[in-house]
């Protein structure tokens, strides 16, 4: 069983809050003494650190995201961020001069990405979703490179994300599509389809724990129920205020 292995040394995916929500969490090979400056930078907000245990009553004035790493986790961990902020993680990717690993969901196109970064440069990519193809561009999604090449020659190429050979495995089963491309690591189609199985082994891979909501400290009193104070290193806030007045306007 997972949950008899002590916290600092889990890896893995064991999240369960991707599906159905939009949702975005960063994964930072640094230490969170480095990293929530840096996220405080790139993604604004007031950064309060220490904050394990203090409460936060909820409002429409006051959001707030959390940063934390674990003892025994070389990753600081950040959540929750939005469903399309490549440009963002790259850049605290290049800040550090780290790893970044991203992984979102998007609940409008119902796409779920996998990314890592290094240094500012995404060097493994691997999403899932339904596939587009037949309504997009009218053709069957056997068709795609076809249409590709026939765009290239009449110099009206199609947006670069269509192109099926960016990718190293790139297929269609049933309605969903399935994508992957590494310059660290190969793997086969059948691996494809168990989505949250190769995300652990991708995880696992980094040395990386993303772990399920029990261990994450997200309520009005921010602790987590089921690791205690001295499992983390630190947990910290960036806080965000909302003028709703500015909103309304």
């Amino acid at each position: 069983m997972t949950e008899s292995i002590p916290i600092r040394g889990r890896r893995g995916f064991e999240f369960s809050g991707i599906y159905p929500n939009s949702i975005g969490i960063l994964l930072v090979k640094e230490s969170i003494e480095v990293v929530s400056p840096a996220i405080a930078k790139v993604f604004g907000g007031v950064l309060e650190t220490n904050v394990l245990g203090k409460e936060y009553p909820w409002s429409q004035e006051r959001f707030k995201r959390i940063v934390l790493q674990y003892q025994g986790h070389a990753w600081t961990i950040i959540y929750p961020l939005g469903p399309c902020i490549e440009a963002e993680v790259c850049e605290v990717s290049n800040i550090l001069k780290t790893h970044c690993i991203y992984i979102a969901h998007e609940d409008t196109s119902g796409w779920l990405i996998y990314k890592l970064f290094d240094q500012g440069k995404c060097i493994e990519e691997y999403g899932t979703g339904t596939d587009y193809t037949q309504e997009v561009l009218e053709i069957e999604p056997e068709n795609l490179l076809e249409l590709v090449l026939e765009k290239e020659a009449q110099g009206t190429p199609l947006a670069s994300g269509w192109d099926p050979r960016q990718w190293d495995i790139y297929f269609v089963e049933g309605y969903s599509c399935y994508k992957f491309r590494s310059e660290e690591y190969t793997t086969t189609k059948e691996q494809l389809l168990d989505t949250f199985k190769f995300l652990d082994t991708l995880l696992r891979n980094q040395d990386a724990w993303l772990p399920d909501w029990d261990y994450l400290p997200w309520s009005e009193v921010l602790n987590a129920e089921k690791a205690n104070a001295d499992d983390f290193v630190r947990v910290d806030a960036l806080h965000y205020y909302i003028n709703l007045n500015q909103v309304s306007n």
